[in-house]
């Protein structure tokens, strides 16, 4: 993501906010947290995934699939 810790914490903290993300304690580790989408998070990074895939292919629709394959 290349940022610092604390530009990360800010963003999950927003996450969170809205409803995307929780903080829940490690099983194990008492001095950390999991961090994990919610199913609201879930869906919405299903629909990015998507969104992303479909970008990408508009970009690449100029080269052959050979071509593709290859830059894969």
């Amino acid at each position: 993501m290349f940022c610092d810790k604390s530009n990360a914490t800010r963003i999950f903290k927003g996450l969170e906010a809205e409803g995307y993300a929780e903080r829940r304690k490690h099983e194990t580790d008492g001095r950390s947290y999991r961090l994990i989408l919610t199913p609201l998070g879930e869906t919405v990074r299903q629909q990015v995934i998507v969104e992303h895939e479909a970008y990408n292919q508009m970009r690449l629709d100029f080269i052959s699939h050979t071509e593709q394959t290859t830059l894969s």
